[in-house]
């Protein structure tokens, strides 16, 4: 039974069943010191009117989010952040980690080796959070490989890759679920556990060697045996020279035993910074001894806890408790120790690439690793087969069926023409709501690679944008293809190919414009109504619902830039321009149609358009791609 091991048991049993060899032991002189000092962080506060009534002048106030916390992290020591919600544990740690917020107000000093932190500091820390972001058709392996290829130096060879990935894999202990797929959809069973994902996410940053590891609420959702699982891996990380500090949310017994130190956060204030075993002795000074049947970590944050119905008492408990921790000896000797740092090292030297690359990889690199991970994400995904499959092949035989071998008669005209408008639709906008929801749907996670410089915007772009692209042609030209032959559009080889690359184009203008209008949306169902409010008007002027010569003054802009009537006149015309008869069984011929060119007129098409409706379909494709590249520049420089 796991818990009837102790937690130094535990880790000794784990450091066996995993190694712990030289190759993976920080090296003294890449060894960090982390030093904070009267870190003070603040935001603005709602709007308050100052001035009375003839002088209303609205101000900000500012909001106090932390108030003059200090404490320090040392190499081979695991530090917990503790404190109740709102205690200000995850703005500490993203000040430290130097990717806080741009609106906060921060004051104090952050300090790596005695020396400020700057952008380098990034390339020698990792800051694992609490919601990992995978593709989760991936397995663990792919995913490491991919991580290793884009984000360590490229003139390590391919062997050393994956040497360092295997060493990785068994130091976080996923040796067993090497090739398992990290998240199936609707199939947990195959899937990674929670545990598995958060070491999952540790094993992605320690890819890099980062001297010092952030982690935000490593154990939060996760059973007991998990949380330990996850937090012996954090201690032994700590004990290969990593400094490891995390915020964590009631831990248990088991649990806290493993931290070297632990800071109680409460209020924006430091209630202690000490070993477990110093924070009972400091509370049991003040006159809050732990009774022996209470869980110490259970007891130590409800006191620090504002209670509801108890705030002022509550506020008035905490305020004591961190001001006798400031004027206590312990704080002293952690300030003594804060300055000492400076003194002892000469800072810090971020890890330099032998050219000082921006980027680990190259661009052709990174586009092949991206297109090879997006293709494995389609390929794998079920859900996207399936309704390729339906939405393709399915609609292909309904529309076969209720318009079978349609004569090119009167009736027919409709038939033939409301067939091709909705095949127009099908192809047209089936493809622009999907291809609408790929940038927000995927939005999170190139964020965050970005961010760790893993892989350029073009990169991505290029490769996220034209993945689908032939799965999606060779089902169109299968759904044309049945369609085309089951109506009787025509007997003509060559208008049939035509057909082909008309609905391929129509498939691509669709597929960029999609891509465009998503990008500029930061979620789903954003993206799906801004899709829906653009494409419901384009379907009015697409050329059936209205002639196109009726089109008012007011919408002729948006006549031009959609994409569906374009490729509906040329669908039309392809049909109809070899059609001389057309029969007619009215009494009244005048209301007759009696060629294909009559057809063409009164849609208000002119068989002369075809090459021009093809130019205008090509510089839709180009433009609409460009358009979505600039969006996704414009959104992607405010992470910046």
């Amino acid at each position: 039974m796991f818990y009837e091991m102790s937690p130094e048991s535990l880790i000794i049993s784990d450091l066996q069943s995993h190694g712990h060899s030289d190759e993976n032991v920080i090296a003294k002189e890449e060894q960090i010191t982390l030093t904070w000092k009267n870190v003070t962080v603040m935001t603005q506060g709602p709007k308050s009117s100052e001035g009375g009534p003839a002088h209303d002048v609205e101000m900000h106030e500012m909001k106090t989010i932390l108030s003059r916390v200090s404490g320090i992290a040392e190499p081979g020591q695991f530090l917990a952040i503790m404190g109740s919600s709102g205690a200000g544990k995850t703005t500490l740690l993203n000040v430290l980690t130097g990717r806080s917020a741009k609106q906060l107000h921060i004051e104090g000093t952050i300090l790596a080796n005695g020396k400020p932190i700057s952008e380098s500091f990034k390339k020698v820390s990792a800051y694992v959070q609490q919601h990992g972001l995978f593709l989760g058709t991936l397995t663990v392996k792919e995913h490491l490989m991919f991580q290793a290829t884009l984000r360590i130096d490229r003139h390590v060879t391919k062997d050393e890759r994956i040497k360092l990935v295997e060493n990785i894999i068994e130091q976080v202990g996923l040796g067993k679920c090497v090739n398992t797929m990290i998240g199936l959809p609707g199939r947990p069973a195959l899937s990674l556990s929670g545990g598995e994902e958060r070491r999952l996410s540790m094993a992605s940053e320690l890819l890099t060697r980062p001297s010092v590891l952030f982690c935000d609420e490593p154990t939060s959702g996760l059973d007991s045996y998990m949380a330990a699982s996850v937090v012996t891996s954090l201690k032994e990380l700590a004990a290969k020279g990593h400094t490891v500090i995390c915020t964590i949310h009631q831990p248990s017994s088991n649990v806290c035993a493993m931290f070297d130190k632990v800071l109680l956060m409460a209020s924006g204030r430091c209630a202690f910074l000490g070993s477990v075993n110093a924070t009972l002795r400091f509370f049991k000074d003040i006159g809050y001894e732990c009774p022996s049947t209470y869980c110490p970590t259970d007891y130590l944050l409800g006191m620090l806890a504002v209670r509801s119905g108890d705030e002022d008492n509550s506020k008035a408990k905490i305020k004591k408790i961190c001001d006798a921790f400031q004027n206590s000896p312990d704080f002293i000797a952690v300030e003594s120790k804060i300055d000492r740092v400076g003194l002892r090292h000469r800072g810090y030297e971020a890890k330099k690439d032998k050219e000082d690359e921006l980027y680990k990889a190259s661009w052709l690199t990174q586009l092949q690793q991206l297109y090879m991970r997006c293709f494995r994400h389609v390929w794998r995904n079920p859900v996207l087969l399936k309704v390729n499959v339906f939405s393709y092949v399915i609609t292909a035989l309904l529309f076969g069926v209720v318009y079978l071998q349609q004569d090119k008669t009167q009736r027919g005209v409709q038939n033939l023409q409301g067939c091709l408008f909705q095949l127009t639709i099908l192809i047209g906008v089936t493809n622009f709501m999907k291809s609408s929801k790929i940038f927000p749907e995927e939005w999170p996670l190139f964020a965050r690679e970005h961010s760790d410089r893993a892989y350029t915007l073009s990169a991505y772009f290029l490769a996220r944008s034209t993945v689908e692209i032939p799965i999606k042609v060779f089902f169109v030209f299968i759904q044309i293809t049945i369609v085309f032959w089951m109506v009787g559009f025509s007997d003509s080889v060559r208008d049939y190919l035509e057909m082909c690359f008309v609905m391929a184009l129509l498939l691509l203008a669709a597929h960029f414009s999609g891509l465009f209008f998503g990008s500029m949306c930061p979620t789903i169902p954003m993206a799906i109504l801004v899709a829906n409010l653009w494409i419901l008007p384009c379907l009015i002027v697409g050329g059936y619902y209205m002639n196109v010569s009726t089109v008012p003054v007011f919408l002729l802009w948006l006549y031009y830039i959609s994409f569906l009537p374009f490729a509906y006149e040329a669908a039309s015309i392809i049909i109809w321009r070899n059609v001389d008869h057309i029969g007619c069984i009215m009494a009244d011929r005048t209301r007759c149609l009696d060629t294909g060119g009559q057809v063409l007129e009164s849609f208000s098409f002119n068989e002369a358009n075809f090459h021009q409706d093809i130019e205008i379909l090509l510089a839709s494709i180009f433009g609409y791609m460009i358009l979505a590249f600039i969006a996704m520049w414009i959104k992607t420089r405010r992470l910046c």
